[in-house]
């Protein structure tokens, strides 16, 4: 009901900016290709071959088919818009909620405070729905990523998933909240520019767009290269055990963390490459979306394909 009820409100904004739910490709259904397709969203040489036998299409109209038929799977720019509304006001609600929450406690400026009299630390009722919050979220995450639009970072977004409810799972098991809200306070720091950056593009806004992406490259670089390794992954390595001593349960701890950061850097690399990409070209990439598909006049005729009215 939160996702529906903030689709309601982000796609007039999007179509009030001039953004369109429309297909331009309508697929003429066929039965055998669909079943084809189910299984095979690119198909080899030799089943296009086979299907072009089976259905008494020339091998040109079932490639075209699929074409079309691919590109009708990816989302439309509006309803790319909503999603990255309603993510945008999720990661901006759910930080600002956190700040707040961590403004008056102790280990926000002084990580080594997440040890002292560990493991007698009491969960307040904010840290509890904060964690419950993330955790719910992180959840539905995994459990939507197989359906989402496959991107190019697919298996290294869905490793990160697997490691952050890991990590959230262990620190509540654990009670090691202290140092979890800084972490996820941390990770939510850059989300929200990241959408906001991607909802200028949709609108067309490159200019606010360029803006954004350099906030957010800046901001994933001072959060997630300099503080996070440096102030939290620090605090578990080196300064948790001489003051609660060793746990076996530390090892995977700071091997979670540390595989965090592997990726980190992965995709601050990614980033890198979007700066370049934009300096050289003038123009903006987005290296972690969905390969788009050119379908062309000829591919939308009858019987594989058609333009909608």
């Amino acid at each position: 009901m939160f996702i529906v009820s903030f689709r309601y409100l982000f796609s007039p904004i999007g179509r009030t900016l001039g953004l369109k739910e429309e297909k331009h490709i309508r697929i003429i259904h066929h039965e055998a290709l669909e079943k084809a397709f189910k299984l095979h969203k690119t198909p080899c040489n030799g089943l296009v071959q086979g299907l072009a036998k089976q259905t008494d299409l020339s091998i040109r109209q079932v490639e075209r088919w699929f074409r079309g038929r691919r590109k009708l799977e990816k989302p439309s720019v509006l309803k790319k818009f909503v999603e990255s509304g309603w993510r945008c006001t999720f990661y901006s609600a759910i930080f600002i909620y956190g700040m707040v929450m961590l403004l008056d406690k102790v280990w926000l400026w002084k990580p080594v405070n997440c040890w002292i009299g560990y493991p007698h630390h009491h969960v307040s009722n904010d840290i509890f729905w904060f964690y419950i919050i993330e955790i719910g979220y992180y959840l539905s995450s995994l459990v939507l990523h197989f359906t989402d639009v496959r991107r190019k970072d697919f298996w290294e977004l869905f490793i990160h998933h697997i490691i952050t409810l890991l990590l959230l799972t262990f620190s509540w098991i654990q009670n090691m909240i202290r140092v979890g809200t800084l972490v996820l306070v941390i990770h939510d720091t850059v989300d929200p520019l990241v959408e906001s950056a991607k909802m200028a593009k949709y609108c067309g806004k490159l200019v606010m767009c360029d803006i954004l992406f350099v906030v957010f490259a800046s901001t994933w670089f001072i959060t997630r290269l300099v503080i996070f390794p440096w102030r939290i992954v620090y605090s578990t390595l080196f300064l948790a055990h001489p003051i609660v001593g060793f746990c076996p349960g530390w090892y995977i701890y700071n091997g979670l963390l540390l595989t965090l950061q592997f990726l980190h850097i992965k995709w601050f690399l990614i980033i890198c490459r979007v700066a370049v990409y934009a300096i050289r070209t003038g123009k903006t990439e987005d290296l972690r979306s969905e390969t788009e598909e050119n379908v062309s006049d000829d591919d939308n005729h009858v019987p594989v394909t058609q333009k909608s009215g």
